[in-house]
């Protein structure tokens, strides 16, 4: 039977919430770099298998150990939903950690990509708000800073020259310690000139040309990194953001602040919208630096390997303009019901 649920409260008197979302006007700029297994394991073990005891199967891939971080800026964002084509529009920057955590092992080989953003820093409060309550984006509050020549998202017709991300909190846990923003992530330009020209590639004309390219490109670097077909086979058709991306959606109880008043692992589609441009950079001219931060243990979850300058280097760059659509949720598992059937309403 389905349990009861009661109708959300809006400020506006609308009945229902901003889902799905549309962003247009997007210049994302994205890096790969190696991650250790284990720590990725114990990551989506901890968020997205312990809560459901088992009933998820979302898991790393020990041949794909990577992850991918991209810096976003989005021109135009807003709801296509009629009864909020009058509220109007906002602009977005974020910075976004992607795990590739595919599911539905089958011989041991996943059936279906999925994405496990557990980092997520944007600049407007609103989005904060929406993308936690509707669907369970990991958002937090993020302080953007960019080269003094610059001075705004880089969207000109070169690379980025510097990017640099705060977060709200303090680097160790000491005896009462002030959160403020501090310094969180950096990303650099190391090369002797300046950032090199944007270069169109032709063939990137689709989603499906981008995401062969760039798989390419891994393997160039690592030819045993995906293994295509028999590692991952038709699991590996997806990029951060286009794919499908798994949430642990969940908030404190009032009255036990070691429980959940409210659990589900929730997925949601992203999807290209018309013809993307974009083309590679080359990632042996950047570098990323993230805070050793106990409160954003991100080189601990990831399992970042920094060198003894405290910085990362990508195994892949690229750059893209283009538009996608945020489809609405749809929840797999819900604490105290267990499996939901897959035609379930949405979220």
């Amino acid at each position: 039977m389905e349990p009861h649920r009661s109708q959300y409260v809006n400020r506006w008197h609308m009945t229902g919430s901003m889902q799905p979302f549309i962003a247009e006007d997007v210049r994302m700029y994205g890096f790969v770099f190696p991650a250790k297994y284990e720590n990725l394991l114990a990551l989506t073990d901890r968020y997205l298998i312990e809560p459901t005891n088992g009933y998820v199967d979302y898991a790393p891939v020990r041949a794909i150990s990577w992850i991918a971080v991209t810096f976003a800026h989005i021109g135009k964002l807003y709801s296509p939903d009629p009864e909020y084509r009058t509220v109007g529009w906002m602009e977005e920057t974020e910075v976004t950690f992607w795990v590739f955590t595919p599911s539905g092992y089958f011989a041991g080989i996943p059936t279906r990509a999925r994405f496990f953003t557990p980092y997520l820093f944007v600049d407007v409060a609103l989005a904060i708000t929406y993308g936690r309550a509707i669907y369970g984006f990991p958002k937090e509050r993020g302080w953007f800073e960019y080269a003094k020549e610059e001075k705004s998202f880089p969207r000109g017709d070169c690379g980025p020259q510097t990017l640099s991300v705060k977060a709200f909190g303090v680097e160790h846990f000491t005896n009462d310690p002030k959160w403020e923003p501090y310094e969180l992530i950096r990303l650099e330009h190391t090369g002797h000139s300046q950032p090199e020209q944007l270069v169109p590639k032709p063939s990137w004309v689709n989603f499906a040309e981008i995401t062969d390219d760039l798989i390419g490109g891994l393997a160039d670097w690592d030819g045993y990194l995906w293994g295509i077909p028999g590692q991952i086979g038709n699991a590996a058709k997806a990029w951060p953001p286009i794919g499908k991306t798994v949430f642990l959606k969940q908030f404190y109880h009032s009255n036990d602040s070691g429980d959940a008043c409210h659990q589900a692992v929730v997925e949601a589609g992203i999807g290209i919208r018309g013809v993307p441009v974009g083309g590679l950079l080359n990632h042996e001219d950047y570098r990323m630096i993230v805070t050793e931060s106990d409160t954003h243990p991100i080189i601990q979850d990831l399992g970042l390997m920094p060198n003894a300058d405290g910085a990362v280097s990508p195994c892949l760059a690229y750059w893209v303009d283009f538009a996608f659509e945020v489809y609405p949720g749809r929840e797999v598992w819900r604490a105290d019901e267990g499996p939901l059937p897959q035609n379930r309403g949405h979220c």
